[in-house]
């Protein structure tokens, strides 16, 4: 999907109306109707990475009774993220249009949010795309607000078949170039019918948990296999000079109980050792900072290691 077919609208610029728009339709989804499905119990289409998906609705779709009416319906169930979601959403008008309200629903499958006409706007054609109801919307992981999104109902609202949209009129290069639809429309009516069915495109963009889980498996790979090697290098050390353990590289200042005072503060004492482990990742020593971490848990900070492993997680 062309990130130029939609109109970037900020979560933050949402309206208070369209919250409590999608709280007062919260109240009223779950009355569903002898004729509908529950809307916990229609399909939802699994996303399991970051993509572009056409999502198809026509009479064979499943019909959920809204305040609106009833519609057919589409369901998607989002990914596990990291992050904020993105969500695009486009449907091109050809004779017909099928104009899209997204329900945000949460893991109970309670209506959260609805993304309507404040997000989801026409879009008049141009060079290189055609008349269109395009929006883009973000999924905050961490709403203020509620809990956080979990599913995506896509549908419309009843009688569609009644109104109609004013198509532009393509563009004048459009026309010139040979462009086939854009041709197509200009010697057509520009009322476009709506449609209670029809093609929806997503496109659904966030970070991946599993590339962030993925990235802390390899620190702890990493650390765990120097922690061996500096094992190893701290019992060497250890032998031929009892006290005198750490080294000095890379201009990290050497550490032993000759230049950390007797009468110090233990804390005192801490942070030397804190000081001098953040040197060393900063300068990509971590075989370095592991042995300052297991020469200060000799000494009875144990508080250092748990600065350790949260200061790796910054460099790698």
């Amino acid at each position: 999907m062309k990130k130029t077919a939609f109109i970037v609208l900020s979560y933050a610029a949402l309206s208070f109306s369209n919250v409590q728009a999608a709280t007062n339709q919260s109240q009223d989804n779950n009355q569903i109707s002898a004729c509908c499905t529950d809307i916990a119990n229609i399909p939802y289409r699994k996303i399991t990475e970051p993509s572009s998906i056409d999502v198809m609705i026509d009479t064979s779709s499943p019909m959920v009774q809204f305040r609106t009416g009833n519609s057919y319906v589409a369901g998607i169930e989002l990914p596990k993220s990291k992050s904020d979601i993105t969500l695009e959403v486009a449907s091109l008008i050809g004779d017909e249009v099928f104009i899209p309200k997204v329900l945000v629903l949460d893991k109970y499958h309670n209506a959260i949010d609805l993304i309507a006409d404040e997000t989801i706007v026409f879009e008049k054609a141009g060079l290189f795309n055609q008349n269109q109801f395009s929006g883009t919307y973000i999924l905050a992981k961490n709403q203020d607000s509620g809990p956080e999104p979990r599913y995506l109902v896509i549908f419309t609202d009843e009688n569609q078949d009644q109104k109609f949209t004013q198509r532009e009129k393509p563009n004048d290069l459009a026309i010139r170039s040979g462009n086939i639809t854009a041709n197509k429309i200009n010697n057509t009516s520009l009322k476009a019918r709506h449609s209670a069915t029809g093609e929806v495109m997503l496109d659904i963009d966030y970070t991946p948990f599993i590339e962030v889980e993925q990235k802390m498996e390899k620190v702890n790979q990493v650390v765990m296999e120097n922690r061996v090697k500096a094992t190893a290098v701290l019992s060497d050390q250890k032998t031929a000079n009892n006290e005198s353990v750490i080294t000095t590289k890379n201009n990290i200042p050497e550490i032993n109980d000759n230049n950390i005072t007797k009468s110090e503060e233990p804390l005192s004492k801490q942070e030397v050792y804190i000081k001098l482990i953040n040197h060393a990742l900063k300068n990509g020593d971590i075989d370095k900072a592991l042995e300052i971490v297991d020469y200060s848990k000799s000494r009875g900070f144990n508080g250092v290691e748990e600065f350790f492993f949260e200061e790796v997680k910054k460099y790698y």
